[in-house]
């Protein structure tokens, strides 16, 4: 259902409209050809410039442009992959294929997958990331409620007696639509009840994130005096959307509850009864949520009331086994009233059972926070490979591995210590060990972050497929720094570079040219070294032993001084020793430079 449509047959068809409606667009930009006679490196006029490019950079953007045009012509665009390796427009690509599909079938595969797309943000915090999700998914509703129409339309003016019989999937979808105040509710309102899903370990942010959902809802309806409630019919039920828990406290699938209780002897077939009463609480569930976008989308109270207290009884039950894997004594029921509090456990596969049997998310995105182990004192995690990492952002990521579909995508912003920290080996092991596919791309703090308010961190957004089993592809971004002013072309501008597998060794380094990538891979082919010196050599290389955005290196110590400017030796220098001057300015070249 991801993969419904094929890349390339659709790019080699709709490049020829595309070059023709857009020739002026395509054209080389006014005078580009006298570049030659310019200074590369001063500021492009607006008249050919983004904001803050040099004349390099509108040549280099301009030469990328070109590229993605030739490769788009020759029907080199294939597959889903190479959408996002070319960072192109994935929501305007599904519209146009919609728009002009010329049958049926695709539109009926198109429906049957975004109404069953499931996007979980597991920190989801006050809902920043599912409001970005339900802006790209409602555009595509829309383009697929209009091509129904549309095809019903044709159809009907054929004036055959059979045509009513036909389509009939399409008429019964409209009919849902036009029993609702409008379009556009209908559509929000599907997605909110059936895409998005959300868990937080504040209470007080999950209550925030559904009523903004909600006030997003009702503003699509204009209030009438003469009707009862103002003619706003009773808003979606989506507690059970958006849930209250701790992320990485509690059992992630069906499978980890059967291995626990499995060690411990289970005679009584507890494991095969909790299953019955999760699929129970599901099958609730899927009505509770089929009822809310089908007829008068009354839901009687009890029917809600019994489904939350199924769910609680479950809870229970789940959760005495996993106190004791805690520590918590069986029968201390003060211990276990602390701990239930303190820690929240959220047990995925039974809150999401369908979600959980189907294989897992189609999409999880966020920003999980980025907190040291050592500074959470109120609970503590267990039972994770990623437990060394010192940020709780590593588990983060190995939770949201662990509930993704095969097939599915992760998208997480994280800080750019994932990247190539040696504490956060392990999860980048994990992700590429889980992946057929991975994007990174590298943002810095200054002068402009991707988060304000102070945050002041560098950060690195990761991409990926899930799929066991293979060797995992890592594209690579070089590091972005920009101006508040260039935000709204910073990530059309991202561009990324097949990283090769000699480097990896060495994190996932941030590059974007080729040309560097073939310099460190030749380096390495001499074992990564300029010389085999031992400590006694006398030629030394001194560098800085913290950095931020500069690796400082030198060979005679730079001057520095107090805050009352008085001359002081260098602190927090290493060094390494050479045979020769030579060979120590041979690696100070190459050691100075941008991290």
């Amino acid at each position: 259902a991801r993969d419904a449509f094929d890349v390339e047959k659709v790019t080699k068809r709709f490049f020829t409209q595309f070059k023709a409606e857009h020739q002026a667009f395509l054209d080389f930009i006014e005078g580009i050809d006298d570049l030659a006679d310019k200074e590369w490196y001063r500021p492009a006029p607006a008249t050919h410039a983004l904001p803050t490019e040099i004349w390099r950079e509108v040549v280099a953007r301009r030469q990328r442009y070109e590229g993605l045009r030739a490769k788009l012509a020759a029907g080199e665009v294939r597959e889903i992959n190479d959408l996002i390796t070319l960072n192109l427009d994935m929501t305007q690509f599904a519209q146009d294929v919609i728009e002009r599909s010329e049958g049926p079938e695709l539109l009926r595969a198109f429906w049957k997958a975004i109404e069953k797309v499931t996007v979980l943000d597991p920190t989801c915090g006050s809902g920043a990331f599912l409001f970005a999700a339900l802006n790209i998914l409602e555009p595509l509703y829309e383009t697929c409620l209009d091509r129904m129409e549309g095809f019903v339309a044709d159809l009907d003016r054929t004036g055959a007696s059979a045509a009513a019989k036909r389509l009939t999937d399409f008429r019964e979808t409209l009919a849902k639509v036009r029993a609702h105040p409008n379009a556009r509710y209908f559509i929000l309102k599907s997605i909110i009840l059936n895409n998005l899903f959300g868990v937080d370990i504040m209470e007080e942010a999950v209550e925030i994130c559904k009523l903004r959902l909600f006030l997003k809802l009702a503003a699509q309806v204009e209030p009438d005096q003469k009707h009862e409630n103002l003619g706003i019919e009773p808003l979606p039920d989506i507690d059970f959307n958006i849930r209250a828990g701790n992320t990485l406290v509690g059992y992630a699938t069906y499978e980890e509850v059967k291995r626990v209780l499995e060690s411990k002897f289970d005679f009584e077939n507890i494991a095969n009864q909790i299953l019955i009463d999760a699929a129970d609480i599901a099958h609730k569930l899927r009505v509770f949520r089929e009822v809310q976008t089908s007829g008068d989308q009354s839901i009687p109270a009890s029917h809600k009331q019994q489904v939350q207290n199924d769910l609680s009884n479950l809870a229970k039950k789940l959760n005495m086994h996993l106190s004791n894997d805690y520590g918590i004594t069986t029968g201390n029921k003060k211990a276990h009233s602390d701990w239930l509090k303190t820690h929240m456990p959220f047990h995925w596969f039974v809150e999401f059972f369908e979600i959980s049997q189907r294989g897992g998310f189609d999409v999880i995105v966020g920003n999980p926070p980025y907190v040291q182990r050592t500074s959470i004192t109120n609970y503590f995690i267990q039972g994770y490979e990623t437990a060394p990492c010192p940020d709780i952002y590593g588990a983060c990521i190995e939770r949201s591995m662990n509930i993704l579909d095969q097939g599915a995508r992760i998208g997480l912003i994280v800080p750019i210590s994932f990247q190539f920290s040696e504490d956060f080996l392990i999860a980048r092991n994990l992700v590429k060990r889980g992946s057929s596919n991975i994007w990174v791309s590298a943002y810095s703090r200054n002068p402009a972050a991707l988060f304000n308010a102070g945050l002041g961190v560098r950060n690195t957004i990761l991409i990926g497929k899930r799929k066991n089993g293979v060797d995992a592809e890592i594209m690579s971004s070089r590091l972005y720094r920009w101006v508040e002013e260039a935000r709204p072309q910073l990530f059309e501008s991202v561009s990324y570079l097949l990283l090769p597998v000699k480097l990896q060794a060495f994190g996932w380094p941030r590059l974007d040219n080729a040309g560097v990538s073939k310099l460190f891979e030749k380096l390495l082919q001499f074992g990564g070294r300029l010389s085999n010196s031992g400590s006694l050599a006398r030629s030394k290389l001194r560098f800085k032993t913290t950095a931020l955005y500069y690796l400082s290196a030198f060979s005679i110590d730079p001057p520095s001084f107090n805050k009352y400017g008085q001359p002081i030796s260098q602190t927090m220098v290493g060094q390494i020793a050479f045979d020769s001057d030579a060979d120590r300015d041979r690696a100070l070249a190459i050691s100075i430079g941008k991290i």
